[in-house]
């Protein structure tokens, strides 16, 4: 009987130190594999490793798999949208090298994420927001602003950690900088090309040359709040029913059975893109790519960003005055889906209160979502991710008296997180502490020291 208790205790043991779980989470088997090899080859190799990372981590994942399936997605929704976020993500890493950064930053791909984006979103909107094609005027613009979110992240990281008690993260701080910058040029550079007679008739006409986009009366794509301004971009499925079409009011009587079924399905597939809306990505197999890739790395950072998700689209049915087409695209979501994974699985061990700050992060969010529509709209400018941003800054700052939640400060993947407290736990529960351990695993934690572990109650 003691014996299976034993094995039962270290079955999480055992299962962290299968070969299978070495390239799920963080993917440590890469990073194992890449230092003991040298040469050209091994070099591309190790540079396709922090560039694929960089992808991931714009959904907070850190996985080379993930990002490569991110990168298949990109190409698959848009390929001139894939050739951003792999120019982007390319410049990124090698402005990091030549800056010196440390290499475990490039390597896990926090140097990658924010010009990553900036390829991604510039590529993505620029012919929706202001009808100009992505020309060779643009792709300079994309270049410098990925390098530039190097040095800016870099120094806003310096800043965050200079105080040793409430270190913050970046998050997409310095995206958001950067690409409402690059917009506010270009499309000041569109205004100078219509002040020498180019008119916008003609610019729209050169664009759709360039970028098919459906002439249908349908809401913005990824990551844009405006709803008769831009148009489709990027291919929907044509099978779908015209819930996208009609507005639905939950709760109102008067509609027939198949029209709160189409209102459902438009709700489960706005839940669903809003998977790729983080990504700047407004198509559905896309976004089932992007998914299948996050599951990769934590089955619990996809759970919880689903659900913040569909919290956030909740919040935008609530909020869209009978206008739910941007919930349909997912453009309620995707804040939702950053704020929940952000508090509930990253930076907080994951636990019932720990869901309920980000509950209220991802309300939070919404509301600052439904103030920015209002604002930016006027400037004609994208919201981008902003409202997570602002709001995961403050409820990072959430304690209570016993130390719940608890603050993650060496940052991995929800499962390992959950494991090393439980070890933790046993190794400070124990009264004979290392002749408690059952297994080689638990008994090397043990002796790491409380100094060493990923877990601090703040």
């Amino acid at each position: 009987m003691e014996k299976e208790t034993k094995s039962f205790k270290c079955m999480a043991c055992r299962a962290f130190d299968s070969k299978w779980i070495q390239i799920l989470g963080d993917c440590p088997a890469v990073d194992e594999c890449l230092k003991k090899k040298k040469g050209c080859c091994w070099n591309l190799l190790n540079f396709y490793n922090c560039f694929a990372r960089g992808l991931s981590q714009i959904a907070f994942a850190n996985n080379p798999i993930t990002g490569t399936l991110v990168l298949l997605a990109l190409f698959a929704a848009s390929p001139t949208v894939g050739v951003g976020g792999l120019v982007g993500a390319s410049v990124s890493v090698l402005t990091a090298m030549a800056f010196g950064i440390q290499k475990p930053l490039i390597t896990s791909g926090l140097t990658t994420y924010n010009g990553a984006l900036v390829g991604i979103i510039t590529t993505s909107l620029l012919p929706l927001l202001y009808s100009k094609p992505v020309t060779l005027y643009v792709w300079m613009f994309i270049i410098f602003g990925a390098s530039l979110s190097v040095i800016i992240n870099s120094c806003i990281d310096n800043l965050f950690s200079s105080s040793q008690k409430n270190v913050l993260p970046p998050l997409t701080l310095t995206f958001n900088a950067i690409q409402l910058l690059m917009f506010v040029c270009l499309m000041s550079s569109n205004a100078s090309e219509q002040e020498h007679g180019a008119t916008v008739q003609d610019i729209s006409t050169k664009t759709q040359e360039t970028y098919p986009i459906p002439t249908s009366n349908s809401s913005a794509t990824a990551l844009f709040s405006h709803q008769n301004s831009a148009k489709h971009i990027f291919a929907f499925p044509k099978k779908l029913p015209p819930y996208r079409k009609r507005t639905y009011t939950l709760g109102v009587s008067g509609h027939s059975a198949a029209d709160w079924s189409r209102s459902g399905v438009g709700f489960a597939i706005g839940v669903v893109l809003s998977v790729g809306q983080v990504h700047g990505l407004n198509d559905l197999w896309a976004s089932v790519i992007i998914m299948l890739g996050i599951f990769i790395y934590s089955p619990i950072h996809l759970v919880t960003g689903i659900i913040g998700a569909g919290l956030g689209s909740t919040c935008g049915i609530l909020l869209a005055n009978e206008d739910f087409d941007d919930v349909y695209n997912g453009l309620w979501g995707y804040n939702g889906f950053l704020a929940s994974v952000a508090i509930s699985s990253i930076f907080f061990l994951p636990s019932i209160r720990s869901f309920i700050v980000a509950g209220a992060n991802v309300v939070t969010a919404a509301l600052v979502q439904k103030a920015f529509q209002l604002g930016f709209k006027q400037l004609n400018l994208p919201y981008l991710t902003v409202p997570y941003v602002l709001t995961t800054l403050i409820f990072l700052q959430a304690k209570v008296k016993d130390g719940s939640p608890i603050r993650i400060k060496n940052i991995s993947y929800p499962e390992k997180h959950l494991y090393e407290h439980y070890v933790g736990m046993r190794k400070d529960s124990s009264p004979h502490k290392d002749q408690e351990m059952s297994c080689d695993a638990c008994r090397s934690t043990s002796n790491a020291g409380k100094s060493q572990t990923i877990l601090t109650p703040e």
